[in-house]
């Protein structure tokens, strides 16, 4: 007989913290992303401020760009799946 690891990963119904915490950034980003969008030059929004505010555009654009980035690394790409070109 061989010996088997008791590993987190190998026990049925056990969590992985990595992907726990890649749900956390991920819903705080969403979150953090549409309240700057109230206030960003975002024209496709429905809830707006009647001004823009360059900073919440800046910021707004810099995640959007890193959530692009991140969704096609080869880090994240087999976890998002394969299918992303």
């Amino acid at each position: 007989m061989g010996s088997q690891t008791n590993t987190a990963a190998s026990r049925p119904g056990s969590r992985r913290a990595d992907l726990d915490l890649l749900r956390i950034i991920v819903c705080a980003g969403v979150i953090l992303a549409h309240a700057l969008l109230i206030f960003a030059a975002e024209p496709r929004y429905h809830a707006k401020s009647a001004k823009a505010w360059l900073p919440a555009t800046l910021l707004y654009e810099a995640i959007r760009i890193a959530s692009l980035a991140a969704c096609r690394s080869e880090v994240l790409g087999h976890w998002v799946g394969d299918g992303l070109g």
